[in-house]
């Protein structure tokens, strides 16, 4: 009996414990995540896209460009992903998000300013239309429209 028990008891905890380490997150450095498109992402998915988030924050421009061409499935999804980039924008600041947006290339660029577009849209109240918004954050506006600085 007391065997019996002591199995019950560790493959509850075991249990418990990878329900906590694989329930997925709604949010990375404090930037919450469209529950759309991590619900539509297996948790090692879920898993990488956080890390990135968490590394683009940093200042990291390879965890950006890794971020722009992240599959978010389309749709709700897509628009998730574009508030998640469109809230690191506003948290990290024009200066830091517009050099790492610099470094990367033409398409990237085009993605990443269609789905900063998609995110103020869906993302934040009317007052965040990302025609007016695109004026706050002159230095990424620049940083996207440049050419390509990989040549």
């Amino acid at each position: 009996m007391l065997k019996w028990v002591v199995t019950f008891a560790a493959a509850a905890v075991s249990a418990i414990v990878l329900a906590f380490c694989f329930v997925p997150r709604d949010s990375a450095q404090g930037i919450e995540l469209g529950r759309t498109l991590y619900l539509a992402q297996s948790p090692l998915e879920n898993f990488h896209y956080r890390r990135l988030v968490r590394n683009a924050v940093g200042g990291d421009a390879n965890a950006m460009a890794k971020l722009v061409a992240f599959g978010c499935g389309g749709g709700a999804g897509c628009y998730d992903h574009g508030a998640v980039l469109a809230h690191m924008l506003i948290k990290v600041g024009d200066s830091h998000f517009s050099r790492m947006a610099g470094t990367l290339d033409m398409n990237e660029k085009r993605a990443l300013d269609s789905l900063l577009a998609a995110g103020f849209e869906y993302g934040f109240p009317v007052s965040f239309e990302y025609s007016s918004t695109r004026l706050k954050f002159p230095l990424t506006v620049e940083a996207l429209s440049q050419g390509d600085v990989r040549k």
